[in-house]
């Protein structure tokens, strides 16, 4: 019974599911670097970055198809906008982490 629960879950929201991984990643990632001071490669922290970036822009175009769906497109504008500023501000920091010295 609770099997099928969760594939239900999973079928409706499924496109969360790399965003948490990825968030997570990224969390790791940052935290391992900054509190146990060990060297993580900076390749290592900029694809996290990207992938996360790129994991909010597959989320929230998602959610904006159902909105859609349901005619608000005043909030699909707004879903979309948010997932290009969040993309890019993933994006600046990949670069930032990658053009370290």
């Amino acid at each position: 019974m609770t099997v099928m629960r969760i594939v239900c879950y999973l079928k409706k929201n499924g496109h969360y599911v790399p965003l948490v991984v990825f968030a997570v990643m990224d969390i790791s990632l940052n935290y391992i670097r900054h509190f146990n001071k060990v060297d993580i490669s900076n390749w290592a922290t900029a694809a996290t970055s990207l992938c996360l970036g790129f994991s909010f822009v597959y989320t929230l175009t998602k959610e904006a198809q159902k909105f859609q769906r349901r005619g608000k497109y005043s909030s699909v504008y707004r879903t979309m906008f948010a997932a290009g500023l969040i993309c890019c501000m993933f994006i600046f920091i990949a670069l930032r982490d990658l053009l370290a010295f």
